[in-house]
């Protein structure tokens, strides 16, 4: 793992951002739940033999972290409310070295309300070269 991610700029940027945002993580949730929540994505980080495999793990995990109170308190947020409960949050973390982490996740609420579970989620992430 070690050595895909020091022979890949873009690996190593995103090993840099998950290190933000685990510190995030670690400063604003239960410290332990945050520690195993990481240990079980190493196990499967350290199982991947390409970087396809590992920079897929990376996202995976950033977007997971970014999507916490951490990982908004760690990149740049843009948050928009509308009426009835309605919000979508735009998580930036980056640059680093050229690249960003983003995350965007919208949340939408029907007719029938949050009384009755009439609410859907929707969420993507990206990570950018920006060179």
């Amino acid at each position: 793992m070690e050595r895909l991610v020091c022979g890949d700029a873009a690996l190593g940027s995103r090993d840099e951002i998950l290190a933000r945002l685990y510190s995030g993580a670690l400063k604003v949730g239960k410290r332990e739940a945050v520690e195993a929540w990481q240990r079980a994505w190493l196990g499967k980080a350290q199982a991947c033999a390409t970087a396809a495999c590992l920079a897929e793990a990376y996202d995976e995990r950033n977007a997971e972290l970014q999507r916490s109170e951490g990982g908004v308190k760690v990149g740049s947020d843009f948050f928009c409310e509308e009426p009835k409960g309605n919000h979508s949050t735009l998580n930036v973390v980056g640059p680093v070295h050229g690249f960003a982490s983003v995350s965007l996740m919208s949340n939408y609420v029907g007719p029938g309300g949050v009384e009755v579970g009439d609410v859907a989620t929707a969420a993507t992430d990206a990570f950018l070269d920006l060179r």
